[in-house]
């Protein structure tokens, strides 16, 4: 057939054909050429597979209806807050995260992230509403930076088969905890109290909720520090004693990371720890024998009362996205009460639900070792205890500075009440840079 007689449409598909049809059909729909819309997620790892596992599948199932992309990064928690911080620094954060309290309001003060009051409003209307915590964590001003994901009291765990064992109730006070440890204790198998004390965010709140008891407050109000008080001196005086005297602590919590206390606890090493419901949440899947043998408290008061710490993970979407609409509607899906229920409850108890109502559900309800666990979001602290989470606590909380101060005491013999006045003045300059 000749050029000349050819067709239109023959003509059309040969030089289709020759150019390795570049130019797209017009019968193909846009939805069937174009690129996906993309988003990446940075979640905190659960220490429960099963749970890790529910977030993965409740992101493909809303990338799937989305018609979109995600990849869900799960970071263990010791590492997302660095990462982050490295992430952002180099101007390449994920398009949403999962983000600790101090956090939020840190990446909210810098600029980075978007804001979702509109989104935040939507759970509000949820019967019941949601626990005060959840909202002090991502609000600034009236208007919300994040969305409330999961709240995380710090019960003690603790071997009710020991106490048992040894004719002994779960303490009344912080000095019968001690007295408890001694006598079940049996270094260096076994220690009482596994205490974190390292350099690391589980040090940070241990050593805080220690010095609670005494009256050892970080912060006075959002501006003032309080770390150079007398209750901080009397709090550090009680945990040199711990670790140097009674020897309740293994020596080598001192360099433990996040996950040290976890591991000590899951090994048998230790008698009590006090940490979220990682722990107990593994025990369910890997070691159910020992989770039937372990209690959840709060931990036992102290001269200045009984203080409970509580931290707040959130999703925060980052300015950087060049989906906004896609990411909010993934918050959107994932926070949808019902789905959510069934990662927390799936999850074994991992955290707390932000939702009142849905600490009422049959998982919760028939489940007594949970029930003081689920009642602490109505009285626990956060991170700062006197002031709300800010800017300048979270660089005071990741600049490691409350262990700092107890190593002083605990390693080189400082007298405490000069840590504490050293560590104000480190947290000073902080602080000095924020509000000035």
């Amino acid at each position: 057939m000749s050029r000349k007689n050819m067709t239109r449409r023959e003509m059309l598909q040969r030089v289709a054909v020759l150019t390795g049809a570049a130019t797209v059909p017009t019968w193909l729909s846009r939805s069937a050429w174009a690129a996906k819309p993309r988003m990446t997620v940075w979640t905190i790892g659960f220490f429960n597979p099963k749970a890790d596992a529910i977030i993965r599948e409740q992101f493909a199932a809303f990338a799937r209806q989305a018609k979109a992309e995600v990849n869900v990064v799960i970071v263990p928690g010791p590492q997302i807050t660095r990462k982050l911080q490295t992430a952002v620094e180099g101007g390449a954060p994920p398009d949403l995260s999962m983000l600790y309290d101090a956090d939020t309001q840190y990446y909210r003060s810098i600029g980075q992230l978007l804001e979702v009051t509109d989104l935040l409003s939507e759970m509000k209307k949820e019967p019941e509403g949601l626990f005060p915590p959840a909202l002090v964590a991502v609000e600034h001003d009236g208007k919300a930076y994040g969305l409330p994901l999961a709240l995380n009291p710090w019960p003690m765990h603790w071997r009710k088969d020991l106490l048992e064992k040894a004719g002994l109730d779960y303490p009344k006070d912080i000095f019968e905890f001690v007295e408890v440890c001694k006598k079940i204790q049996k270094p260096p198998y076994l220690y009482g109290a596994g205490f974190c004390l390292g350099r690391a965010l589980d040090g940070v709140d241990n050593i805080q909720n220690i010095l609670w008891l005494f009256g050892g407050w970080m912060t006075k109000d959002e501006r003032t520090l309080s770390i150079d008080s007398p209750g901080t001196v009397e709090g550090l005086k009680f945990l040199n004693k711990m670790y140097n005297e009674d020897k309740i602590i293994p020596k080598g919590a001192i360099g433990w990371d996040d996950g040290g206390n976890n591991k000590a606890y899951q090994s048998k090493q230790v008698a009590f720890v006090c940490n979220p419901t990682s722990i107990f949440s593994y025990l369910a899947v890997n070691d159910p024998d020992l989770m039937s043998k372990t209690g959840l408290s709060p931990i036992p008061p102290g001269p200045a009362g009984s203080y409970s710490l509580l931290d707040v993970w959130a999703y925060g979407a980052f300015k950087k996205t060049k989906e906004p609409n896609l990411v909010k509607d993934a918050m959107r899906w994932m926070m949808q009460p019902d789905r959510y229920a069934r990662l927390v409850e799936e999850a074994g108890g991992r955290t707390v639900p932000v939702y009142r109502r849905l600490t009422k559900t049959k998982f919760w309800q028939e489940r007594p070792v949970f029930s003081e666990f689920i009642k602490m979001p109505e009285y626990g602290f956060i991170v700062g205890a006197k002031s709300p989470p800010s800017p300048a606590i979270s660089e005071v909380v990741n600049a490691y500075i409350i262990p700092d101060m107890a190593h002083e005491v605990l390693l080189r013999g400082v007298d405490p009440a000069e840590a504490a006045k050293r560590a104000q003045a480190r947290a000073q300059e902080i602080f000095d840079r924020h509000y000035g």
